[in-house]
This record gives C-alpha cells, sequence and structure tokens, in this order.
C-alpha cells in the first residue's frame, strides 16, 4: 500500500460493487501508486462508500470516466 504523503488526489465514491472488483480494475488500469477505504456501509449492507486516493492525476480521471459509465 503506498503512504499517504504521495496521494495527491482523491475522491469519494458510492456504490454497490465490491472492494475486489474495485481493487482489480486499479491494479490493472493505474499507472501511479493508489489507496482504497472504505468509508461507510449502508444498513442493507448493499451500498458502500469508498475514499479512493491517488498519486497521480491522469489516474483519478481515468477512474472518474471509469465510473461515470458504470
Amino acid at each position: 500500500m503506498a503512504t499517504q504523503s504521495k496521494m495527491k488526489f482523491g475522491l469519494m465514491y458510492e456504490t454497490e460493487e465490491g472492494v475486489r472488483e474495485i481493487e482489480e480494475w486499479l491494479d490493472l488500469h493505474m499507472q501511479g501508486e493508489w489507496a482504497l477505504t472504505v468509508e461507510g456501509i449502508s444498513d442493507d449492507l448493499r451500498k458502500k462508500n469508498f475514499k479512493v486516493l491517488f498519486e497521480l492525476e491522469h489516474d483519478k480521471d481515468l477512474f472518474k470516466q471509469h465510473v461515470s459509465r458504470v
């Protein structure tokens, strides 16, 4: 896992996807380091709120494009 000091770009992401799917996508597509943390889960356990941090702004933008299509 990357150190927080390298992570200059981030966003919050709400989804019904699982952690594994998100991590696999990030592993395949990110050029720099990234970090994913669970910030909250709905009472019915369906929706999750994640904080996604990126070393590179390009990676953040690529992730935003991907999730806007999902």
